[in-house]
Formats: structure tokens, sequence, C-alpha cells
């Protein structure tokens, strides 16, 4: 206890919450205070020699990066590491462009968060947009990239794509249309929206409806949808017509691989399953459709749906569970399925054996059990097993 203050650094991530976040200590000298930093840990990272010290908590790293100022002069420590010095009137963090904004005898720059030169400090303003960087020095305005490369001054806004080969446009009139690297003119400017999916697809928007059109052969999926986005870390894109709330799939070739209305999308790491009221449907991380038996090999259940019924059957096709649901889960890791009646969900084990009746007012279609605990998430991403929040009382 040798400090006048000790405060959070305020760091936060929706994992660990602040779990991972340092703390800045302060003392009271004659002149004023004095600020250093001391780590999620318990050590000393920076002793009390700063007039401040802010963490940019909004860089999400195991890596601590620090905005100091030391007699009266801004600068960035990352770590232990002094990567910017304390030479500057005033330094910004661009979380846009992952950039510091420097200014220097009232004149600005860019630096990059390792400290290195991207724009030197000679310009009257930089503002920054998401890969747009606008300089203006005296009565010139120059575009540049987030690598400081300077721009066509043609078009209002330039974004990079993560296909270095690509760069959209968006011309004075707000239409979107699509360069290679070099300059040259690949998707003329007559989209109202376009973002790049992958290989040589994109998004495009037009009279506010939504398809997809290919770089070489145009248009792949006709502008009949009111969104399209691509699934998370898989080359799948979902769809959507909200109108009668339908959802339709597509695989990496743009093929449609299924039509389902209301269901829910989870993720997994190598397949996508989307459960509606009565059907559940699984895909591939390329979007092609694929059955349970070859995503669960291990199971010695799958589940099977006849006439809108839902039960179980062994590897061989034999009934084990006749189907008698309204919807069930495939087995998990612990051999344990949810059976749904009327509204209520019962366990299941990977014998056919009934554990729990259907009983249970659960509002979700995917709870995982083991015996007759249910999976239950108390928030801050803890998790554990109950039956006292789901049974019927």
């Amino acid at each position: 206890p040798e400090y006048d203050d000790i405060k959070s650094d305020q760091y936060y991530t929706s994992e660990k919450e602040y779990m991972d976040a340092g703390f800045i200590a302060q003392i009271k000298l004659e002149d004023g205070y004095r600020y250093g930093y001391i780590n999620k840990n318990g050590k000393k990272i920076l002793n009390t020699d700063y007039n401040n010290i802010n963490r940019i908590t909004e860089i999400q790293s195991d890596d601590i990066y620090l905005i100091t100022i030391k007699n009266g002069k801004f600068g960035v420590i990352k770590n232990t590491k002094q990567v910017i010095e304390n030479i500057y009137e005033d330094i910004e963090y661009n979380r846009a462009n992952n950039l510091f904004i420097v200014q220097k005898n009232q004149k600005q720059g860019l630096l990059s968060i390792e400290g290195k030169e991207i724009l030197p400090t000679e310009y009257n303003s930089i503002v920054c947009s998401l890969n747009k960087i606008t300089a203006k020095k005296d009565n010139n305005t120059e575009i540049f990239n987030n690598k400081g490369e300077k721009q066509n001054l043609e078009y209002q806004n330039i974004i990079e794509t993560s296909n270095e080969n690509y760069i959209i446009t968006v011309d004075d009139n707000g239409k979107y249309g699509v360069i290679n690297k070099n300059g040259q003119t690949l998707i003329k400017n007559i989209y109202d929206n376009l973002e790049y999916i992958f290989e040589t697809y994109f998004i495009a928007t037009q009279n506010n409806k939504v398809g997809v059109i290919e770089l070489n052969t145009g248009v792949v999926i006709d502008y009949k949808y009111d969104i399209i986005q691509k699934v998370k870390d898989k080359n799948i894109l979902q769809a959507i017509m909200s109108s009668n709330n339908t959802i339709e799939m597509y695989n990496n070739k743009m093929e449609k691989q299924l039509t389902i209305s209301n269901s829910i999308l989870y993720t997994y790491d190598n397949y996508i399953k989307l459960i509606s009221d009565n059907n559940i449907e699984y895909l591939d991380n390329n979007g092609n459709k694929i059955s349970n038996k070859e995503l669960f090999k291990d199971n010695k259940l799958l589940s099977f749906s006849k006439n809108g019924r839902w039960g179980f059957v062994d590897n061989n096709g034999n009934v084990v569970v006749e189907p008698q649901y309204d919807l069930v889960t495939e087995f998990n890791q612990y051999g344990y399925a949810g059976i749904k009646k009327d509204d209520k969900w019962g366990v299941v084990d990977e014998t056919g054996k009934i554990i729990v009746s259907p009983s249970y007012k659960i509002n979700w279609n995917e709870p995982d059990f083991i015996g007759q605990y249910c999976k239950s998430n108390f928030g801050y991403g803890f998790e554990y097993y109950t039956r006292e929040l789901v049974e019927n009382n």
C-alpha cells in the first residue's frame, strides 16, 4: 500500500469481462500527481513518473498499449517498450484503421501502432474513416489508404477488402463499384452497395433488393432478398426474405441448398445447424447439405423424422425410439438427447431409455442435457447444469 490511489484501466472483453484489466497507480507530489502502471498480475510495468496514463482499451490484445504524458508530451508504450517517444502535443488512436493520429508543432501525421511513420507530421488536419485517410495541407486535399498510399481522387471513398486484388469504390453519387490494385475498373459504379464475400463473389444491392454478382459472369443470385449475409467463418450465404420470414441457404458455388422458414441458425466448428419448429437441417462449412449420419458417425442413435414427428434410429436405420415427438436434439458427448412434446422438453439416453418425460419448459430449441440436468448460462460466460430453472412449476 504505497499509492494514494489505484484505478482499473477499464480494459474489457466480452469473453473475460474485466479479468484482464490492469491498474493505474497514483501518487501525490508537491508539484502535482504522478502515475504508473501495474498489470493484472500485480507486476509494476511503469514507475510513477508520468503526468497521466490511459490504456487504449479498444485494442483487444494480450499486449498492453498505453498512451502516456510525460513533461507535458504524449507518447505510447506497448507493454514495457516505448514505441512512440513522448515528443507529441497530442496522440489519438483511430480504431477504424488501427493507427495513431499524432500532432507536433500544430501539424498532424499518422503512425502505426508499432510507431512506424505512415504520414509525416506536416498536415493541417487528418480525418480517418474506414480504409480512407483525408489529409489537408495548405489548400490541398490528399487521399490515402491506411498504408499511406496515395489514392485516386475520382472516388468519394475507397474500401479495401480481404482480397488485396479487389478494392470497392464509392463515387460522388454514392454508387459502388470495384477496381483492382492497379486502379483498373472491374465493376462499374452502378450499385447501391457492394460487399466482398470470397473468391470472385460480391453481395450487391440494387433498388432496395439484394443479390450476388460474380466478377466475370454477372448476377448469380437474383435481386429478390431483403438481406444476404455470409455466415461467420463459413463459405455459406444466408439469404432472407422478411415478408414470409424465409431463409434460403447457398453454398460456396452459389447453389441453393435449402429453404426453411422461422428457423434459428447455430454454428459449430465443422457445420451449421438450422432448426425450425418441426425441422432440422445441416450444412457443412462450404454450405453443402449433409446428413446427421455423416456428421455424428460415433453416435449410437440418430434423429429421424416421419410424417412430421421425430424419433431415433440406430446406425443401421432400425427404429429405437418411435417418431412421436415434436422435435429432438442429437445426442451430445455425454450420451443424452432432448425430446420435445407439447412445448415441453424431456431427456433420453443413448439406449433409448426415457430419463425425463417431457415436462421441462425451455424457451430454446437446442437444450443440452446431462441426465435430468439442463445446461444453463448464469451470465458472464459461466455455464452450469441445473434442473431448478427448467422444471415445470
